[in-house]
């Protein structure tokens, strides 16, 4: 296994996020990720920094806008970066887990947030129940993004429209 060094230059970070680093220092112009604090060759970068432009980037490959990737990022300190680093990568799978144990009527051992039932951790988001007929139903993370928003109303319109016309043949 190899250990990630906890320094490393610019080109060094950016490689290590997937990103260019032109992309790197846009995001510092634009005040999502903090400058080092010496400049040129000597500009030193650790896990934080790697851990806040991974994030970012996830953010963004889920079609957050800019602004929206400002607003959040600006609210978290490190360990909230890693908290969101975790959500996003246990997220999906947490869910499926949740939702397979919910269809099979089992007690789920963990719930969609990925927390154990009886957990006192605090999360930044939320799950809504939306109702697509007395046996199915949708359940949504949020907060989410406007583009993220607009296809779970698609979803839903297409779910409501399937429901419906299953309902007169």
């Amino acid at each position: 296994m190899l250990i990630e060094p906890d320094d490393f230059d610019i080109q060094g970070l950016a490689d290590r996020a997937g990103l260019t680093v032109r992309t790197v220092r846009f995001y510092q112009q634009e005040g999502l990720l903090a400058a080092p604090g010496t400049r040129g060759r000597e500009a030193r970068y650790g896990q934080a920094e790697l851990k806040r432009l991974q994030l970012i980037k996830a953010w963004q490959e889920r079609r957050l806008t800019l602004a929206e990737v400002r607003g959040r990022v600006a609210t978290l300190d490190d360990e909230g970066v890693e908290r969101e680093l975790a959500l996003l990568g246990t997220g999906r799978s947490a869910a499926a887990a949740y939702a397979r144990s919910v269809r099979l009527g089992r007690s789920p051992i963990a719930g969609p947030s990925g927390a154990a039932p009886g957990d006192a951790t605090p999360t930044s988001t939320t799950w809504d129940r939306i109702t697509l007929s007395p046996l199915i139903e949708l359940h949504v993370r949020r907060p989410l993004s406007h583009p993220e928003q607009k296809l779970v109303e698609k979803l839903v319109a297409l779910a409501h429209k399937t429901v419906t016309e299953g309902e007169t043949t």
